[in-house]
């Protein structure tokens, strides 16, 4: 078994690895990674998220986004990590704070795979209609031309209903998402992520009283 050597190269080229430890352990080869620090492994693919362009050909949602300047150095970021509950669950950016595009230790919580899942929204990839909501390959009966799905955390799509128009089924979107947040808000634990849960919750019950069309979370 052979230990990866520590190196001062920056890390998709911001990123310090200022580790007093070998943060992977090769076999006996040296080809192929036996261990890898949880804590490197999470520091690096958040800034393969925001400053690698060949991750943003396929995932340009994250085009824009930034790490704040402390966590450039990954003793901070291990420090921080060391004090969430991480174990199991994904760093995430979305959730505290509306359309935030900066990880750092004020804007970043540890939230579960459904949880992660739930706020990940995204209008249709042919973006042609409102989010939840798909033009159905057959007329349904009274002419309900649209049809609405939605993410519930189990893997697979929700079916909802056929509408007649766009609006109602994105209304319809939105209703249902408000009930799985609620529903979601019970298995949390971390008092960020209820809160940032919550703020997604009345955004929702906002846009519903007023007719305003849910363009992210």
């Amino acid at each position: 078994m052979t230990r990866s050597r520590i190196t001062n190269k920056r890390v998709c080229g911001i990123g310090i690895n200022d580790a007093d430890y070998n943060v992977t352990i090769h076999d006996e080869t040296g080809k192929k990674i036996i261990w890898s620090c949880p804590y490197w492994e999470k520091w690096r693919g958040m800034l393969k998220r925001c400053y690698l362009s060949s991750y943003h050909v396929t995932h340009p949602t994250y085009v824009g986004c930034t790490v704040c300047e402390e966590w450039h150095l990954f003793s901070n970021f291990k420090s921080w990590m060391e004090t969430q509950d991480w174990e199991g669950k994904c760093l995430d950016k979305d959730l505290l704070v509306y359309k935030n595009k900066v990880y750092s230790p004020k804007t970043c919580v540890f939230i579960s795979n459904k949880l992660n899942t739930f706020i990940s929204v995204n209008q249709n990839k042919n973006q042609q209609h409102k989010i939840g909501v798909w033009k159905s390959n057959k007329l349904h009966r009274n002419m309900k031309e649209y049809m609405c799905k939605i993410q519930n955390g189990t893997g697979k799509p929700e079916y909802v209903g056929v509408f007649y128009t766009e609006q109602e089924a994105h209304y319809a979107w939105q209703i249902r998402k408000r009930e799985l947040g609620i529903e979601l808000l019970k298995e949390q634990t971390n008092i960020d992520a209820i809160k940032g849960l919550c703020r997604i919750i009345n955004k929702l019950h906002y846009d519903t009283e007023n007719g305003i069309t849910t363009y992210s979370l």
